[in-house]
């Protein structure tokens, strides 16, 4: 158990089967209903009934929380944290016991205190039963059921629940596999697909993207099922069937909700300009060139160079260079033209430099690449 909650290991290495899960009594949530496990043996529930006001605003080490008790209360209570607190989260702690796998399920330990800390990964906060609290850019936020938020990579935050009823779902994805899967929807012009762009490109802090209306079943539902397929599919687990219910869910949220979507905590854009709008032209005109992408935009090339580097840390040609790296990839693995065909396509005239960014971007040859289907080198270089 960390501060994220508990994962699927430890579900099953406490004993929570499937029979258990499953529970006895009639739930809308079926075998999630105790998804959240025994309350009464939870370490941090007597903190938060012997003062609730601890937990008003977030803290960034144990010893804070501590510190906001009564003196002989606090003395008998532990000198580190019940469980894992690191105010940075690596993948390697999430994805287990597959390192190839890609998307995970975090059960939200109720109780905990809010801790601040960013990740190296990007997480879906869903909010199956109850309520819960989320913190970020000094906001407290009550989340009912429902409601979600979508945090990607670097972005300070926290979340907690205080009641016995509450569960809360963090599903949790590699970075890379996240850029790799999900440019579809970045294609669509919109909120969603703003935050995302500049979610993988952007260097400066992107928040969170929120929903907290009403609840719409079928997004619950898609939830519900990804986190089933998480839990009891361990005998043949699939990354490609996890990565296809995420995107169903991503699509039902584009599709419901995408007018009612907010962006909460985000740092105030550079000079007031699209870097999404201009990331969406580059990686649809995989031919451009700066002089032609400033002339859209209306910039310099100077100005738009230097906003590149200040926003992404990339320069154009980079940029440009991933974006058909990236083409490159899907045509090889979809389609059966050539790879002088391919090269064209993405705009090279040169098939040797085309070849050594391929190679540098995914380790292997696009020939090796093809025949392995992918598999040679499942997570790109950046």
């Amino acid at each position: 158990m960390n501060e994220l909650g508990i994962c699927e290991q430890d579900m099953y290495e406490q004993g929570m089967n499937e029979q258990e899960v499953n529970g006895q009594g009639i739930s809308e949530l079926g075998r999630l209903e105790n998804l959240s496990g025994d309350m009464e043996k939870n370490p941090y529930r007597p903190y938060y009934f012997e003062n609730p006001k601890a937990y008003d605003s977030p803290i960034r080490s144990w010893e804070e929380f501590r510190g906001r008790f009564r003196t002989e209360f606090a003395a008998h209570m532990p000198k580190e944290a019940p469980t894992y607190m690191n105010p940075f989260l690596e993948e390697s702690a999430y994805f287990f016991p597959n390192p190839k796998d890609e998307v995970a399920l975090v059960v939200n330990c109720g109780y905990c205190p809010p801790f601040l800390h960013r990740l190296a990964f990007v997480k879906i906060v869903y909010v199956l039963r109850g309520s819960c609290f989320f913190f970020i850019g000094g906001e407290r936020i009550l989340m009912k059921k429902g409601s979600f938020c979508l945090v990607g990579p670097n972005v300070e935050q926290a979340v907690y629940s205080c009641n016995d009823e509450d569960i809360v779902v963090n599903l949790i994805m590699r970075f890379s596999s996240f850029a790799e899967s999900f440019l579809g929807l970045m294609r669509e012009q919109g909120i969603m697909s703003e935050f995302l762009w500049r979610m993988l490109y952007s260097r400066t802090d992107n928040g969170c993207l929120m929903y907290d209306g009403k609840e719409e079943k079928i997004v619950t539902e898609n939830v519900k099922n990804l986190c089933e397929e998480i839990l009891f599919e361990t005998q043949n687990p699939s990354s490609l069937i996890r990565k296809s219910m995420l995107l169903i869910f991503y699509g039902n949220v584009l599709r419901l909700h995408e007018k009612e979507l907010i962006v909460l905590g985000r740092e105030g854009r550079a000079g007031g300009y699209q870097l999404a709008d201009m990331l969406f032209y580059m990686e649809n005109h995989l031919t451009c060139s700066l002089p032609e992408l400033a002339g859209t935009f209306n910039l310099s090339e100077g100005y738009l160079s230097r906003y590149f580097r200040k926003e992404t840390g990339k320069t154009f040609a980079q940029l440009l260079c991933e974006f058909r790296m990236r083409r490159a990839e899907k045509m090889l693995l979809h389609t059966d033209f050539s790879i002088e065909k391919i090269v064209e396509t993405v705009g090279y005239t040169d098939k040797s430099r085309f070849y050594r960014n391929f190679k540098a971007m995914y380790c292997v040859s696009p020939v090796k690449y093809r025949k392995g289907r992918g598999e040679l080198c499942p997570y790109p270089s950046n």
